[in-house]
């Protein structure tokens, strides 16, 4: 509770003492136009849930009257351009202060940074005990990313949160099958394809868990049964179509219907992978590019780290391999026992891999993200 209370008040120190950035005012207008026309036009390739929890608080808090500029509004399909101006003019054009409206907005997303944080040390307590969960929660709680993406109208953390979560959730159903664990798991999966469309990632990712280990459904006598490969596949991909089952009821819930929720996030998908096409203007160590750069997130990882933070979750795979390059030298003197595994030493501070995949989909690699998934509890 104290790390909690830590990062919560870094988060409000940061809101009160920094202005708008860049694309906050859009991602607000945005959400409270969601809310209160529930018209989807502006900015439709960002997924509706954080600009509508953003937006939540002014909403019921003042209710603002959302009165655009007809001629901004009917030609934002045409120029997105038009949509930036409406974010600056409700913002800025508002009866209430702009410095209490993203106060206000900003808060959701610091509660949803809160539970992420909490998140991170309970995964490494029910992996590797106490000591693991005070490490990793201290490094999340104090981590600068984190708390700058928790205290901005973005749309960033939310998708951290709920991948993160989606993937704790199938670790915890795969030790111990039960209904409602399922049931949390597609419904947090929704959560992440409403927050942003990236993560779709996620979708291919628990295709590989069906595949390579295996689901089973609650209770079944079929997984019990000698030979029962073939079973075991069946239940998986019955266990996986009923996780996208529940993901499928969350979806239209953020567009506020059925037949708009679905077709909503078509189009907004769609709308990202023709901004795809055409390229987005980025910058990397000095550099622009149309195209971005292949290397882009390996470097922004390195270099948005904080240093100890690095040295933290690499040292034990460093270790690991000089202790067995080691053994291997030593081999005929000294056999092999179970506590100089070179594996012990990384679960001792796995906290600190676990801390790197509270932003997943970010900056971590597949393979790293996958790896909670897999591990064994020690």
């Amino acid at each position: 509770m104290v790390l909690l209370a830590v990062f919560v008040g870094q988060g409000l120190m940061f809101i009160r003492a920094n202005s708008q950035t860049f694309d906050e005012a859009i991602h607000l207008v945005s959400g409270y136009s969601y809310l209160t026309t529930r018209d989807f036009r502006l900015f439709p390739q960002h997924a509706p849930l954080v600009p509508e929890l953003s937006a939540l608080p002014v909403y019921l808090w003042y209710r603002l009257p959302f009165k655009p500029i007809p001629e901004l509004w009917n030609r934002v399909k045409e120029q997105e351009i038009f949509g930036w101006t409406l974010g600056r003019d409700f913002l800025y054009g508002s009866p209430v202060a702009a410095s209490r409206l993203l106060t206000l907005s900003r808060i959701p997303n610091l509660l949803l940074g809160a539970i992420l944080v909490a998140l991170v040390g309970w995964w490494s307590f029910r992996l590797w005990g106490a000591a693991a969960a005070i490490v990793g929660i201290w490094l999340a709680a104090v981590d600068p990313n984190l708390v700058a993406n928790s205290s901005l109208v973005t749309s960033d953390l939310a998708p951290a949160l709920f991948s993160f979560a989606t993937l704790y959730l199938l670790w915890e159903y795969k030790r111990r099958t039960s209904g409602w664990l399922l049931a949390a798991t597609g419904i947090s999966l929704g959560l992440a394809l409403v927050s942003k469309f990236s993560t779709v990632l996620l979708l291919p990712i628990l295709a590989l868990v069906v595949i390579g280990e295996g689901l089973s459904l609650p209770e079944s006598k079929l997984t019990n049964k000698p030979g029962s490969h073939a079973g075991k596949m069946v239940e998986g991909f019955a266990a996986a179509g009923l996780i996208l089952f529940f993901a499928a009821l969350v979806v239209p819930l953020a567009y506020f219907g059925f037949r708009r929720g679905f077709f909503g996030w078509i189009a907004g998908f769609q709308a990202v992978m023709a901004l795809q096409k055409v390229g987005f203007r980025a910058y990397l160590m000095g550099s622009y590019s149309g195209q971005g750069w292949w290397s882009y997130f390996l470097v922004a990882f390195l270099v948005k780290t904080p240093a100890g933070t690095l040295f933290l979750i690499f040292s034990p795979y460093v270790e690991s391999a000089r202790r067995s390059a080691a053994r291997k030298r030593f081999s005929s003197l000294f056999p092999p026992s179970p506590s100089s595994r070179p594996h012990q030493l990384a679960r001792s501070t796995s906290a600190f891999g676990i801390f790197s995949r509270c932003i997943p989909f970010s900056s971590s690699s597949p393979r790293a993200s996958l790896q909670p998934l897999f591990a064994a509890p020690g």
